[in-house]
Formats: structure tokens, sequence, C-alpha cells
């Protein structure tokens, strides 16, 4: 496990900063106290931002707009969702034959790069992204698809996230819980956090190595092991406190942290 106090002092060897977004940087549309200084204060240092989400239902000129609404600036370049990070992923292994769980958005950019299934049945590649209106009938289609799919694909397993008002919803992870309970079938391959996948297409189109990269979140089994998994550092932003983990109460601490003079968990 990391010294948190070790975390502390390697941040003179980061050179890039990757952020969650829901429950730290924004809670639905609005933007958490700190996050637009938190976020300038990063890239006034000189290092890269990064924003990377579980969210499969957007595509990155939503969150990029909805970003901007905020008072974050970026560009396409610098969002990695779940979603886009899946097609890119079925986009290289040339899937076919695929049936979508997701939003109609997600449906329509699978179907860019990949043939869809007619029937769940004739189903070659299931891909399980989040749904808002996912049902019984839903439930019942995605498992005929992963009974009889050569390969299982999830966009992320994320339980909640946190919406309007700071209020916790059922994620992703609700959706491919139920899908894995009654096809008794694994996902051959998960695309989001924790897993490193994403991480590895910042790593790639970026050129800077995971080592030298922040990994800033509110999630331990999510953010926190995202970061461990792909040999990043990482800051957790909770009340609570851990001693292999370094924590901020508030992002609005986070500068607090790059200070040479004042390096001490918050």
């Amino acid at each position: 496990m990391p010294d948190p106090a070790n975390e502390v002092a390697m941040f003179i060897d980061i050179n890039a900063v990757v952020f969650d977004l829901d429950g730290t940087i924004n809670a639905g549309k609005d933007a958490i106290p700190g996050a637009r200084e938190a976020v300038e204060f990063v890239r006034d240092r000189g290092l890269r931002v990064f924003f990377c989400t579980n969210n499969s239902s957007e595509a990155r000129g939503q969150i990029v707009k909805k970003l901007g609404n905020m008072g974050i600036s970026c560009n396409q370049e610098d969002v990695y969702s779940s979603g886009w990070c899946t097609v890119e992923y079925l986009r290289s292994a040339n899937a076919s034959n695929v049936w979508v769980v997701g939003s109609d958005f997600f449906k329509s950019e699978v179907s860019k790069v990949s043939s869809l299934a007619k029937k769940p049945e004739e189903a070659e590649t299931l891909v399980v992204g989040f749904d808002i209106n996912f049902n019984h009938s839903c439930i019942a289609d995605a498992v005929h698809a992963a009974i009889n799919s050569e390969k299982i694909v999830f966009c992320n397993e994320e339980v909640v996230y946190v919406g309007e008002g700071g209020k916790i919803f059922p994620g992703c992870g609700a959706i491919t819980a139920a899908i894995r309970a009654c096809s008794e079938k694994e996902p051959d391959v998960v695309i989001g956090k924790p897993y490193p996948f994403m991480m590895e297409m910042i790593t790639r189109s970026s050129g800077i190595s995971a080592k030298n990269i922040l990994v800033v979140g509110d999630s331990i089994n999510s953010d926190l092991m995202f970061a461990r998994n792909s040999g990043a550092s990482s800051v957790l932003i909770s009340d609570k406190k851990y001693e292999d983990t370094l924590t901020i109460k508030s992002i609005k601490h986070l500068p607090k942290l790059f200070d040479a003079d004042n390096p001490k968990i918050l």
C-alpha cells in the first residue's frame, strides 16, 4: 500500500491530473464548490487535465458543453468516458452482430463501428451501457443475448452515481448485476473504472506515463482502485480517513496538497 506522505512528495513528478466527474467535479448539472478553481490551479501549474467518467450515456461533446456551463473549459480530447472508450474498443476488435443495452445515443455510436444484431438470440457480442429506461423486457433481451454471445463487454459496473442535489441513483452496475445473475455469465471485458483500460487510452494518446498521473475522485472502489490498477497516484475526496490513502474532505483543498510548505493530509 502507498504511503500518503510519499504520494505528496511524488507530486513533483506529476505531469497530468485525471479528474472524476460525478461526485468530484459536479453533482448533476451543478459544479461542486471549488471544482472550477481546482481545475484552474492544476492548469496554471502547467499540468495536463483530463476528465474520466464511467458515464456511457452522453457524448463527449455533451460532457464538454456541460462542463462549459459550469465555467470549466475543455476539449473533447480531454474527456474519456466509458461509452466512448467502449466504442473505440469495439472498433479495434472489429466486433459485429452486436446487441446493445444503453441509451439511444450509445446505440447510435456503436452502430457506426459495428453491425447490430436484429434479435438478441443472434448476437455475437453483447455490449452493456447505462440505460435509464432499463426494464424487465430489456433484462430478458440482454440475458438472451448474453447466453448466445461469444463475447460480453460492460461499459462499467458503477453501482451508483451522484445526481442532482447530491442524491444517489442506481448506475450501470445495477444493470450489469441483473444480467450477470440471470445469465450466469461473466463479462469478458469491462472498460470503465476501476479497470485500467481508460488509463491506457489516456497514456497512449498523451504520451504521459501513468506513474506521472494523479487521479482525483470520490470513490474508493472506482477512482482509487482505478489509479492503483493503473500504476498512478491518487487523491480520494472523503470525510473518512484511511491509513493507506491520501484524502481531502473537499476538492477545494486540492491546491493545498501541491504546496511544498504545507504537504499534509487535509
